[in-house]
């Protein structure tokens, strides 16, 4: 159940980020103002073929929705790795035998210590 858990949010992740891709494609579409509001029916014969124009000009001459980059391509690589990971954090019990105040030396065992490439990495 832990890795399904986790898969699952990984999963989520990746469906956000090509969602914010489609958003916006919408949202400049919607910037047309026969695509703005609600369309008249004696469009409805026709819809597809008007959409695909529009679509086809916002191509040509608008800015790329997704940029190609390096970057773009190792963020795309890190959340397709990250789709198995298993959540460890999970799997850490917490101590049942009750309340006690808590010092730096008791947490130090169980946090790791990420460097800055760690924090890319996962953020």
């Amino acid at each position: 159940e832990t890795q399904l858990t986790t898969a699952k949010a990984n999963q989520t992740r990746c469906i956000t980020q090509v969602r914010n891709a489609i958003e916006r494609g919408f949202g400049r579409l919607k910037q047309w103002k026969f695509a703005d509001s609600v369309f008249n029916t004696e469009y409805v014969p026709i819809i597809g073929a008007i959409m695909k124009i529009l679509c086809a000009v916002d191509n040509v001459y608008f800015s790329n929705l997704v940029r190609d980059s390096d970057d773009a391509l190792a963020t795309a690589k890190v959340i397709i790795s990250n789709l198995q990971l298993e959540n460890e954090v999970i799997s850490l019990e917490a101590d049942t035998i009750g309340w006690r105040k808590a010092n730096t030396s008791d947490i130090s065992s169980i946090i790791p210590l990420y460097d800055d490439n760690d924090i890319k990495k996962f953020s």
